[in-house]
């Protein structure tokens, strides 16, 4: 005996007997026999031979006391998990429960707090996750190899517009694609499950309620011992981003035009919350005052305050010769 509570005294987890006492056929109480010197140390290093105490806080709450009585009662062995506080930590074990002969219980306390942090965080990333696909309307997919099993995240169901119970495949997510996408998609896809290249496309797209819209897609794939296992990437809705760039380019078009009718230059300068400045705009007739392109301005920030400078120096100069 000595020799068998040594071995217990020495596992890297909880082990506690308990003795069930009846009155009548009714539990009424689960005395600890023997603790092993983990348990003890939980418990706070107590005696607890013979007294009915809990190993840890709320040890016997929320159904836990239920548990053993239905093992005691059925020989059947239960598990569950028990989170607790203790000195101001929050805790976690798995508890598992098992019949040993006829009066008595075998407790395993195995300590998982480190397992449900860790899905905590998980479980926080994948909100945070969740929450920026719906704000930047994108998604994730996958597809496994060589089965080609295809996953995707709950936002890409919203882009395609259809419902959880719609089961994706190659061929069917293609054909969400019209004629004058469908090619390049089609092609971009070979050539990654092929050969491994990367791809990044911004194509017109048909939901399953008819609505055209814009998606940029991205993809990768990934080999292991040169075969392919993976392609994987995201699935964004860029039509709003899209309807901007175009009205960018309508103003920009109009603002040339009517440019192109004064006699100064006109130029937009631009500075952003980094600290980065420079030239996004300059009309074409910059060229007979500094005498360079447009492009060249925009290019190099520095060109425009040289020049600058230069003519004024030229006509301080021109002012002293007279």
């Amino acid at each position: 005996m000595a020799l068998l509570e040594r071995v217990l005294d020495a596992s890297p987890s909880g082990v506690v007997v308990r003795r069930v006492v009846r009155k009548g056929k009714e539990i009424v109480g689960l005395p600890i026999l023997f603790a092993n010197r983990w348990a003890a140390k939980l418990a706070g290093n107590r005696s607890l031979r013979g007294k009915q105490v809990e190993i840890f806080p709320g040890e016997m709450e929320d159904g836990a006391f239920e548990e053993y009585c239905h093992v005691a009662e059925t020989g059947r062995s239960r598990n569950f998990e028990k989170r607790f506080v203790l000195d101001g930590r929050v805790r976690w074990l798995m508890v598992h429960v098992s019949k040993l002969e006829e009066a008595g219980l075998v407790v395993n306390f195995v300590e998982i707090t480190k397992r449900k942090e860790a899905e905590e965080r998980l479980r926080h990333d994948e909100e945070l996750l969740e929450m920026t696909g719906r704000m930047t309307k994108s998604g994730g997919w996958e597809i496994l190899y060589p089965q080609r099993e295809i996953h995707w995240s709950p936002e890409v169901y919203e882009i395609y517009e259809v419902g959880p119970e719609f089961e994706p495949t190659v061929e069917r997510a293609m054909s969400f694609y019209p004629p004058s996408s469908l090619a390049k998609v089609k092609t971009a896809y070979e050539d990654c499950e092929r050969e491994g290249i990367s791809y990044d496309l911004e194509v017109e797209f048909i939901t399953a309620q008819h609505r055209r819209r814009w998606m940029r897609t991205m993809a990768r794939a990934e080999f292991v011992e040169g075969k392919l296992r993976r392609i994987y990437g995201t699935f964004q809705d860029v039509t709003d981003q899209r309807k901007a760039r175009e009205e960018r380019q309508q103003n920009l078009l109009l603002l040339e035009k009517i440019a192109s009718t004064l006699p100064c230059a006109v130029y937009q300068y631009r500075v952003t919350p980094d600290g980065r400045h420079g030239f996004t705009y300059v009309s074409d007739r910059i060229r007979d005052i500094y005498g360079c392109t447009p492009a060249e301005l925009i290019a190099d920030n520095e060109l425009g305050w040289q020049l600058s400078l230069a003519k004024l120096a030229a006509l301080v100069e021109g002012s002293a010769a007279r």
